[in-house]
């Protein structure tokens, strides 16, 4: 499993860092050479509004042939959609 963590660092001082954002993309598939993730997502209060949670499947990557960055980008294209009014 793969965790993912999203700090908010104001003015670039580590003492006031927060954890705004955290996400995991799970293997369901047996480590096959084309596995299935389920991948989860979610943010802390922002502005009094909360977005998500967001969830989704990742299914047929190719495990063995990309890099950690590349598996998170393709898990939050399969579990956000979109905000109304914004294309892709």
């Amino acid at each position: 499993m793969l965790r993912i963590s999203i700090e908010l660092v104001p003015y670039g001082r580590e003492e006031f860092a927060k954890l705004i954002g955290r996400g995991s993309i799970g293997n369901v598939s047996d480590l096959r050479e084309f596995s299935d993730y389920k991948c989860t997502f979610e943010e802390d209060s922002w502005k009094d509004h909360v977005h998500g949670p967001y969830s989704g499947m990742l299914t047929g990557w190719p495990r063995n042939q990309h890099g950690a960055w590349e598996i998170v980008h393709a898990a939050l294209s399969a579990a956000l959609r979109p905000p109304p009014g914004v294309r892709d």
